[in-house]
């Protein structure tokens, strides 16, 4: 990351990612907007959270104002770029994405379950898990007695479980020459919630057609060429010393360094959770979007640099914004569209994030594979995506072109001033 300690430089880097040259000013009103956003103010100056301890979409000013649903920030800078690509067609742009791509898709699943099953042994580490669970009794129960539905006499080498051909989003993107980043759950929780998943990386899956444990689908998805993040738990947001052991846990499985994370439940903090994730050396986050609602949590559709509110400048963390969750979709206490609205509010943003060239993150959960309705506005959307020429990539692909596109940015020719 290009190193800014003031404001303005930290607001000047993200203008320059977007419009691919250094040099272009904007007017300190248009500044200090872009570094409400991009830091997110707002949460720190309402901190209301809900009851997962998040901050959501109605508190945001973005929808009382009517724009939650538009990349407003980003408007007026594609604007700019597009006026000053055709006056000064002879200077350095830099182009937003690979292979003149007219924008990107990236593409991210948050791995909750991986079987509807429980065998005795791992019923009873559920149990022991939520045992040790903070958060009401009345909720470990509920959960406890739930578990009971999943449990099975049969083995897992002849039980039939409806969820293992996760192989099927593979094959979907690879279609289109997509790739996604699966956030992966750790094994072990140093200080486990009622929210958290419960599976373990001995668990046995079913994957392309083979039986095998978690890890070694991890291992597989990831050799195909598949991107392997950190799906935190739910305290891992909020307290210290428990993010590091969880990365260490997947780099454990998939023998390479870990860069992502999305945090589970979408649980965040925006002044605690982002300095966490850099002591932690994790390098990008995918957490900052709503579970009840889609849109543009802070008005832009590109990755930024986290701030950090108590040291008053950049974080080495790059966000990459979550703009539509398949859960927010059709859930209770969400948006509980059908198919058709579903698809059309989603191509709407597809369409409006197309235009000023940015990038769209989707995040489905594979266990919901087997609801026509939620792989079908999947499949639209990369359908869609591919015929307009978008770029679908992993969350680690997108860190790794955005960070070296930054390091490359040229300055306009001296004297020259066109900005905002």
């Amino acid at each position: 990351m290009v190193k800014a300690t003031k404001i303005s430089e930290y607001v000047q880097l993200f203008v320059d990612s977007i419009l691919g040259i250094r040099g272009i000013e904007i007017d300190d009103q248009h500044e200090q907007v872009v570094f409400r956003e991009l830091s997110r103010l707002p949460e720190k100056q309402l901190y209301i959270l809900d009851q997962w301890g998040n901050w959501e979409w109605p508190f945001s000013e973005s929808q009382r104002e009517g724009k939650l649903y538009h990349p407003w920030i980003d408007e007026p800078l594609a604007e700019l770029r597009h006026r000053l690509m055709k006056e000064h067609p002879d200077w350095p742009w830099m182009p937003l994405w690979p292979e003149g791509r007219s924008f990107a898709l990236c593409l991210t699943h948050d791995v909750d379950l991986v079987s509807q099953y429980h065998t005795i042994t791992e019923l009873f580490r559920v149990w022991y898990r939520m045992a040790r669970s903070s958060g009401k009794k009345t909720e470990k129960i509920r959960r406890m007695i739930g578990s009971l539905q999943s449990l099975t006499i049969r083995t897992p080498k002849t039980r039939t479980d409806l969820l293992w051909h996760y192989e099927d989003w593979l094959k979907l993107e690879d279609k289109y020459g997509f790739r996604s980043t699966f956030f992966f759950f750790p094994s072990h929780v140093a200080k486990p919630s009622v929210w958290d998943a419960t599976y373990h990386f001995d668990d046995p899956v079913r994957f392309a057609s083979r039986l095998m444990r978690v890890r070694d689908m991890m291992q597989v998805i990831q050799r195909a060429g598949w991107d392997i993040g950190l799906h935190g738990s739910y305290y891992s947001a909020t307290e210290p010393r428990i993010l590091g052991d969880e990365r260490s846990q997947i780099e454990g499985v998939i023998g390479e360094r870990v860069i992502s994370i999305r945090q589970h439940w979408l649980h965040y903090d925006i002044l605690r959770t982002p300095r966490l994730q850099a002591e932690a050396g994790l390098l990008c986050d995918s957490t900052q979007g709503f579970n009840r609602n889609i849109g543009f949590r802070a008005g832009t559709s590109f990755p930024y640099w986290c701030w950090d509110h108590e040291s008053r400048s950049p974080l080495p963390v790059l966000e990459i914004p979550m703009h539509i969750m398949d859960g927010a979709l059709f859930t209770t206490n969400a948006l509980e569209y059908n198919l058709e609205l579903a698809i059309h509010h989603c191509v709407q943003l597809l369409d409006r994030v197309a235009k000023v060239g940015g990038c769209l993150t989707l995040n489905w959960h594979p266990n919901y594979l087997n609801d026509d309705k939620w792989w079908s506005v999947y499949k639209t959307l990369l359908e869609e995506a591919a015929r307009r020429n978008a770029w679908g990539c992993s969350v680690g692909q997108l860190y790794s072109w955005w960070t070296q596109r930054e390091r490359r940015l040229e300055w306009i020719p001296a004297s020259a001033s066109s900005g905002i």
